[in-house]
């Protein structure tokens, strides 16, 4: 098999290890190379055009034995039924991301908040009827211990936050970043495929820098580019309203002492929680970034990737 035919068969491997049946357009978009570190100059080669990837899935020998094709969209053998679960989900994230819309027009009111964006499988839009809603969310440098409380305030007052067994079209705010720390740290297939199908709410020169600090995942997504970031459109616009809402949120709250005052509060709190010290949890807490995963799905969904590659080598 050669090295396309091997990028093509991992690349239907991994998202099938997330139940995500590809169309031929969807395998070029996301190829997902075999090899993820950086080569030489001589050694780097252009990635597949998109007819060479349809000529693949249609010509090669072992990408016939190994997947199937149905209305369009591609799998393993014996995941049909990936096809009409994908067909469901979708039409589930739509009427979610309504619900996505209205948090994201007051989060404009937030203080301090600078960008806010679609992540997970809602991004993909493969969502089930009582998931959540992720958010990852970017706030002003030495204002992320006050933003985050702000918000979180906000919409739990709202009926909008996750919490408890509460978790039906309610956000998800488990991700804050500052903007001037905008490198995801854990650099994997899973971060890799979670950022680049990731969709700013608003934002759209934030989202920018923040591609751009994740170049790294052309490294492990070949057809990465600059281009479509900056096709990309904010979906809520900032009124005026909003602007003086912010401002005047920013100029109360402004002060260092609230920052700490907050953060140690929050802090406390974070230390105190089981779910910190819980094994193969992803828990930050600092002045850049505020991470909360204390089930992160990138391990659950590489083990699972590993067992489907494994299909294909018997």
């Amino acid at each position: 098999m050669n090295t396309q035919a091997k990028d093509v068969l991992t690349t239907i491997a991994y998202y099938d290890a997330m139940d995500y049946p590809l169309t031929s357009f969807e395998v070029w978009k996301y190829l997902t190379k075999t090899v993820t570190q950086p080569k030489g100059p001589k050694e780097e080669k252009r990635p597949a055009t998109l007819s060479e990837i349809i000529k693949g899935l249609h010509n090669d020998a072992t990408l016939r034995q190994m997947t199937m094709e149905k209305d369009g969209f591609y799998f393993l053998r014996g995941r049909e039924g990936l096809v009409e679960r994908r067909l469901k989900h979708n039409r589930i994230a739509i009427k979610k991301m309504k619900k996505i819309y209205l948090i994201a027009k007051l989060l404009r009111l937030a203080p301090f908040v600078r960008m806010t964006m679609v992540t997970g499988r809602l991004a993909m839009k493969m969502t089930e009827k009582k998931s959540d809603l992720d958010l990852l969310i970017v706030c002003k440098a030495g204002h992320i211990w006050t933003a985050r409380a702000v918000v979180t305030i906000f919409l739990h007052a709202l009926g909008l936050r996750r919490h408890g067994e509460k978790t039906n079209d309610r956000a998800c705010l488990n991700h804050f970043l500052t903007a001037d720390a905008l490198e995801i740290m854990h650099k994997d297939y899973y971060a890799a495929n979670e950022y680049m199908v990731a969709r700013p709410l608003f934002g759209e020169v934030m989202f920018r820098r923040f591609q751009i600090r994740n170049y790294w995942i052309k490294k492990i997504k070949p057809r990465y580019t600059f281009t479509e970031v900056f096709k990309k459109r904010t979906f809520v616009p900032a009124s005026k309203v909003c602007k003086v809402v912010q401002k005047f949120g920013e100029y109360i709250l402004q002060k260092e002492r609230i920052e700490r005052f907050l953060k140690r509060i929050q802090y406390k709190k974070i230390m105190k929680n089981p779910k910190t010290k819980k094994e193969g949890s992803i828990i930050i807490a600092n002045d850049k970034a505020l991470i909360f995963l204390p089930s992160p799905h990138g391990p659950k969904v590489f083990e699972r990737f590993q067992k489907s590659l494994q299909r294909t080598k018997t």
